[in-house]
């Protein structure tokens, strides 16, 4: 009660609360940022015209904050903290979970619930959100003890997949679905650990569900073979194709693989992704990221078998 809180969604969507809308553009792909409209609405005019006034908005949106003078964005993130809402809820086609936006607002104290590609079956009883958060809570302490202070991830899969990541002095992150505390974030449903791999280090072969090949070398991924949909993406912009994230599901009542939202979940999956990390620990400002589904793989840690949390009996 009393908090202000911010539902990002996509036109033709209805939002049953009586609550002020602002229609702006949606972006243009997962990892991209909102549109200007989005952040005058959140953070308020006077905030954005200081980003607009000092050219910084402009680079923020090209994911160039690096050449950002760091001190006004102190300044403006010092201003805003007042004027943040509490919560917000992203139930958006589009993912917003990589970006400045999500970031800045994480920073400042405002929750964020990521919902990329939210469909209404995801609520089914036996589904992803069915599931006792203190199973999530503890499936990631677990694994994250397991993970400490490893240096060499080996994945392999029966259909193909081998990458060897490394991991070494980078953070590991459990999304487990406690997002009570200020500055928290996560996806609903949530449920896995993930890791931003050190970039440029990633080798080996990833092989998509319908058998599409993708070489990587240097965290690069240099040849695609195959027919998905991923290609007509990385023959346009191979610039997006750097190994962004290793995920690794944990939650037992996730099973549908048609959503990538779910998908990523599963309990005993892992999932690779291309593109933009720098919310999580990497240094890639990429407006792109799209995750990848391993199913049935065999990991070690240093060389060491890690056991993976299974899904419950369908």
């Amino acid at each position: 009660p009393g908090e202000r809180v911010v539902v990002l969604t996509d036109p033709g969507r209805t939002v049953p609360l009586e609550c002020e809308i602002i229609e702006a553009e949606r972006t243009e792909g997962h990892g991209c940022e909102p549109h200007p409209d989005v952040w005058r609405a959140v953070f308020g005019c006077t905030a954005i015209g200081f980003l607009d006034t000092y050219g910084i908005l402009e680079k923020i949106l090209a994911k160039e904050v690096e050449e950002v003078d760091q001190e006004l964005l102190e300044r403006w993130k010092n201003e805003s903290r007042t004027m943040v809402p509490d919560a917000v809820l992203a139930v958006t086609y589009y993912s917003t979970s990589h970006t400045f936006f999500r970031k800045v607002l994480n920073e400042l104290g405002t929750r964020y619930a990521s919902m990329p590609l939210f469909e209404e079956y995801l609520l089914r009883e036996d589904g992803p959100l069915a599931v006792d958060r203190e199973i999530l809570v503890e499936s990631g302490r677990k694994l994250l003890a397991s993970l400490k202070g490893a240096v060499k991830i080996e994945v392999k899969s029966p259909n193909g997949t081998e990458l060897v990541f490394s991991v070494s002095g980078r953070d590991f992150h459990s999304d487990d679905g406690d997002l009570t505390q200020p500055g928290s974030f996560g996806n609903l449903p949530a449920g896995e650990v993930y890791v931003a791999p050190v970039e440029g280090q990633t080798n080996g072969i990833l092989v998509l569900e319908d058998g599409t090949r993708m070489e990587v070398e240097k965290g690069r991924c240099v040849k695609l073979t195959g027919d998905h949909p991923v290609k007509e993406i990385w023959k346009a912009h191979p610039e997006y194709f750097f190994i962004a994230e290793l995920g690794m599901g944990t939650n037992p009542y996730a099973s549908r693989p048609d959503n990538i939202l779910e998908a990523e979940k599963i309990a005993g999956t892992i999932h690779v992704a291309f593109g933009d990390n720098a919310g999580f620990g990497g240094t890639q400002r990429i407006p792109y990221h799209e995750d990848h589904v391993v199913y049935k793989p065999q990991i070690r840690v240093d060389g060491r078998l890690l056991e993976l949390p299974v899904s419950k009996p369908l």
